[in-house]
């Protein structure tokens, strides 16, 4: 792991079952950021076996552990499912993984179906030093990415949502990590204040904006490209570097691109630049072009096969 430095941050993600395609990626993305730290934890043996970057982690973790040490934690039995699930439990990962993260002065969440751009640029001493909460959205908790820093007013903050009891034993999704809602983020954007939007939990964007709840200092600002691309746009990765349209972002969500039959995730090229279309991840080589992108489109035909298949049986 990296050497611990001032306001050192590591981001905190577990995922439970296969891998994606699109995961290395990820990675690729993170192994640029030498001065943020990512922990994994995940029982995908695959990526276990594989050497990891100085600043990647990879823990073998199974989700009954993760309840076990989420119930033991949060003192309440927990019992997570799925990993939709998981999403409300995103700010409570400071307290859950607190043993993991006693060395650093931040830590964070983040999705994997992202790139990543020069985040140096983005979290910059002056800004670690001024805020305790870094939000990647300018009006609510950005879920794909978020920074917090590592106190026990922050990291025990969700305790004082009053819907916590709802969040921690309903099976399904509550929105927790965000707005609570479609809806209410609507609301949101509209300009309606967030104690009136009509949002069914006590989001934590609700307490991290609730002045009697914290008291901390909070960072809004949009910093997160998760449009769908048209035909003619692309995202590039170059040397550590993320542009959109030729503009240099700090983060792309590919969220929309990502169950098409035709996405497209070849086998990565460590150390190579890449670039990101509506139709997924290419090199560019003639090849990545044509063949790669064909026996993609095979596999992602099969995998949906499937599953339709196994719904009906």
């Amino acid at each position: 792991m990296t050497n611990q430095t001032q306001n050192h941050i590591v981001v905190l993600i577990p995922y439970f079952g296969k891998l994606p395609t699109y995961f290395p990626y990820f990675l690729e993305s993170c192994k640029t950021n030498l001065q943020i730290d990512f922990l994994i934890f995940t029982d995908d043996e695959s990526i276990q076996q594989k050497p990891a970057a100085t600043n990647i982690k990879i823990y073998p973790f199974q989700l009954s552990t993760l309840n076990q040490l989420a119930s033991q934690k949060l003192q309440t039995p927990v019992t997570i499912t799925n990993g939709y699930k998981l999403c409300d439990f995103k700010p409570m990962y400071g307290k859950i993984f607190e043993d993991y993260i006693t060395s650093y002065s931040f830590w964070g969440f983040s999705d994997i179906d992202i790139i990543l751009g020069n985040l140096k640029q983005l979290f910059t001493q002056e800004r670690l030093q001024s805020f305790d909460v870094i939000s990647l959205y300018d009006k609510f908790i950005s879920g794909p990415f978020c920074l917090f820093r590592n106190t026990d007013s922050v990291n025990t903050l969700f305790f004082k949502s009053t819907s916590i009891k709802t969040i921690l034993t309903q099976t399904t999704y509550c929105g927790f990590d965000e707005m609570g809602s479609m809806d209410a983020m609507r609301q949101l954007w509209s300009g309606v204040p967030i104690s009136e939007t009509n949002s069914p939990i006590e989001s934590f964007s609700h307490l991290v904006l609730n002045k009697e709840k914290f008291s901390g200092k909070c960072y809004f600002k949009s910093q997160i490209i998760d449009c769908e691309l048209s035909e003619k746009e692309k995202v590039v990765f170059q040397k550590g570097q993320l542009f959109f349209n030729d503009t240099e972002i700090f983060l792309y969500h590919y969220l929309w691109n990502k169950s098409k039959i035709g996405f497209n995730a070849p086998p990565i090229n460590p150390g190579s630049d890449f670039f990101f279309t509506q139709f997924g991840f290419f090199y560019p080589s003639f090849k990545s072009k044509t063949i790669d992108w064909g026996v993609s489109v095979f596999k992602n035909f099969r995998q949906k096969a499937k599953r339709k298949l196994k719904n009906l049986f």
